[in-house]
């Protein structure tokens, strides 16, 4: 976000705060992750979406400038959009007054052209139906941008929020990764949705963080060969895994958190194409230079972070129609579970403090009748439970 749209309006910080994004700090915190990712000099950078706050043109030029940093340095740099990139109105400047006014927003039709130099212009094959693309950034390895983005209303029974792979777009995709397995060439996808739960029952509680009917979908792109995603959307860090029961071939999405959420990590892929073998680790980005009320960016915005989160967990929680004790009972667990799933690895963060609210919570489900506040505890349960490590790992496939 480029501040110069304004950022010091109520209007502007109830922008930040219902979003749980730290907009204000964004370049600052995109220049320093950057910088450290320059000096690990990567062969090839994947942007998963959300290039932008809401697609202003203002916004995507600043984020080019350092995607060309990065280019600069040596590295392939590809991107694809996520729902916050393209028109849709969404995109306002924030003025003093309080008022906010309209600006110039990226359109569909432009972002390919706008973002040639990272991926549309090297592309090998784009599909004509989306802004889906392939590289090849070495003999042997094809990496696939997947359009999952509903930003032109493509998919008429989802919101701009959801995502979905069908129809031609579909097809496409399955025709490419039939090609490649017929040319003995790997394929990792990247796509700004999630492909995978990544947590049980996370379609009945935030569905429009998966692609449509996720489950079949992800199966038939592990039966097509395609093993790895990388994903973003739900600013999250974790790894999930689904094995298609009709080929037993595994798919993995590997989802990281976004710079501007709590805790503005990037993650680092050591690739052996030879193995089949990954390793992942997460760099969180841990000073700015920004001049910040306390002057600690760890302390800013993981205070920024509890005070946005409870606010959502709030919402939230209103929104699943609960009553007002379930409310009352599951607010600060809520918060503690969204905290610690942004950040990953949450039977780590598990402290005596939050196994009490955790059990307090379990105690009040065996004598609720309400079955949405069963079904939340069930699945804030399971958050904590996750077995797999989201953060310094590696997978096989």
């Amino acid at each position: 976000y480029d501040i110069s749209q304004g950022y010091e309006s109520n209007a502007f910080k109830n922008a930040e705060l219902g979003e749980i994004k730290m907009f204000e700090l964004s370049e600052a915190i995109l220049k320093q992750a950057t910088n450290e990712i320059i000096s690990y000099a990567p062969d090839v950078v994947l942007i998963c979406g959300d290039l932008t706050k809401d697609g202003g043109i203002e916004n995507h030029t600043l984020c080019r400038s350092y995607l060309q940093q990065l280019k600069n340095s040596g590295s392939k740099v590809y991107v694809v959009p996520g729902n916050h990139d393209i028109g849709g109105g969404r995109e306002v400047a924030y003025n003093d007054d309080e008022t906010t006014s309209p600006v110039d927003v990226m359109m569909y039709v432009e972002f390919a052209d706008f973002y040639s130099d990272f991926g549309y212009g090297d592309a090998i094959a784009r599909d004509p139906n989306s802004l889906s693309y392939i590289v090849e950034p070495i003999d042997g390895l094809w990496i696939m941008g997947i359009d999952a983005c509903n930003t032109t209303g493509r998919f008429p029974a989802l919101s701009w929020i959801d995502g979905e792979i069908s129809g031609a777009g579909k097809t496409w995709i399955m025709d490419k990764l039939a090609e490649a397995r017929d040319k003995e060439i790997e394929v990792i996808g990247f796509l700004h949705h999630g492909v995978i739960e990544h947590f049980p029952n996370q379609e009945l509680i935030f569905d429009e963080y998966l692609i449509s009917d996720w489950k079949n979908i992800a199966e038939e792109l592990a039966n097509a060969g395609l093993h790895v995603v990388f994903t973003g959307h739900n600013h999250a860090s974790d790894i999930s895994t689904i094995t298609s029961p009709d080929t037993e071939e595994r798919i993995f999405d590997i989802q990281t958190n976004a710079t501007i959420s709590w805790n503005s990590t990037w993650r680092e892929i050591n690739y052996d194409i030879t193995g089949r073998t990954m390793r992942t680790k997460v760099h969180p980005v841990t000073n700015v230079d920004y001049d910040l009320p306390n002057g600690d960016f760890v302390e800013y915005s993981k205070e920024f972070n509890d005070l946005a989160t409870n606010s959502a967990a709030s919402y939230m929680l209103e929104k699943f129609q609960l009553s007002e004790d379930a409310i009352e009972k599951l607010l600060p667990l809520v918060t503690e579970t969204l905290t610690a799933y942004r950040q990953g690895d949450e039977k780590s963060l598990m402290t005596p403090e939050i196994q009490t609210l955790l059990d307090e919570a379990k105690e009040y489900a065996t004598s609720s009748t309400d079955p949405v506040a069963n079904l939340l505890i069930s699945v804030i349960e399971q958050i904590w439970l996750d077995p797999t490590l989201d953060n310094d790992t590696s997978i096989e496939f």
